[in-house]
């Protein structure tokens, strides 16, 4: 396998096109980027305004109830390090500082009111102009695939985007993942990848011994119960397209196998987020009047989202919010 475009996403092509935030309502609400009174002159922000971001890789909400339950007042994203285990052989876990979008933003209205988002005016999408650009770009670099094949990768990174809401007031205090696309397939936050891209699935030697493990990345509970399938003495293929979820076990590693740990009580967190149905209803933000209101809004790609691979390489996304006015308060 020669072509990368299908490896895990860590593309520096890969970024948000069009960000408009704006809010809707006959009183005064205002948004701004600043706590400062003066400030609040604006009912729209868009990329002029707003925090740049340079590149996009996969991070993940994996492990959120560690800083949740501390209340921390900004959401934290985490990384694994490729193929890099600790002595009890549980893998590496990195604070990601890069590669994702967030911003402090405020609220200011003239009544106390509880705002959410209009999700008659919610759009995540694919750029198909800009996308059409970077099909050209690509298909000379990998003439293996055809334009149209390269057209219908890049339309799936849509799928891979979550938008997340904090709200760090201590009395109030709540967090909320939406994923555009959510379907009844839940998204484990854990399992074995290819993070290395090396055509095989990541494993770790044990120390005196010649035994070899594949690796068990993400929120992973009672790994005591992980089931292997005997090492092979010969490379273990698979079908279809190898990317990090879907890879090969290397000749003498034993293979983790994912549904036989499960029903021996190995626990894999799975993602916890809002459909677009849900929305409206579980995210409610209290503004006081005449009070600056902080939330932190952050856009990432979800790594463990199995639309998150390397066919995003150039494709670019537009994301459209607005928020609204859903009830008063006393």
């Amino acid at each position: 396998m020669s072509f990368s475009f299908a490896w895990y996403a860590s593309s520096n092509n890969l970024f948000i096109d069009t960000l408009v935030l704006d809010v809707a309502t006959d009183m005064d609400f205002y948004i701004s980027t600043s706590s400062e009174l003066s400030s609040f002159n604006k009912t729209e922000l868009d990329n002029n305004h707003l925090n740049k971001v340079k590149k996009f890789k996969p991070v993940s909400s994996m492990f959120r109830s560690t800083w949740e339950d501390n209340k921390e007042d900004k959401p934290i994203f985490y990384e694994h390090i490729p193929n890099l285990v600790k002595s009890d052989y549980t893998p590496y876990l990195e604070k990601a500082n890069w590669g994702y979008f967030t911003q402090d933003l405020y609220f200011y209205t003239d009544a106390n009111v509880y705002v959410t988002l209009d999700m008659t005016q919610f759009v995540v999408e694919e750029n198909d102009g800009l996308n059409a650009l970077a099909v050209e770009r690509l298909h000379s670099k990998y003439p293996e695939y055809s334009p149209e094949q390269i057209e219908e990768r890049l339309k799936t990174i849509k799928n891979c985007v979550r938008i997340s809401i904090l709200d760090p007031d201590s009395e109030n205090y709540s967090y909320h993942i939406i994923d555009p696309y959510k379907t009844n397939e839940p998204v484990l936050l854990g399992g074995r990848q290819d993070l290395d891209k090396t055509k095989f699935y990541d494993y770790y030697s044990v120390y005196g011994s010649e035994e070899k493990y594949e690796i068990i990345y993400g929120e992973v509970n009672h790994r005591e119960n992980a089931v292997y399938a005997p090492a092979e003495d010969d490379i273990t293929t698979t079908t279809g397209e190898l990317t990090s979820f879907n890879s090969q076990t290397d000749a003498h590693v034993q293979a983790f196998k994912r549904s036989e740990s499960l029903a021996n009580g190995l626990e894999i967190k799975e993602e916890e987020t809002l459909s677009r149905g849900e929305v409206e209803d579980k995210i409610q933000i209290p503004v006081k009047a005449y009070t600056p209101k902080r939330f932190v809004l952050s856009i990432y790609m979800e790594g463990w989202d199995e639309d998150c691979i390397n066919a995003h390489m150039g494709g670019s996304f537009n994301v459209n919010l607005k928020f609204k006015i859903a009830r008063g308060w006393n």
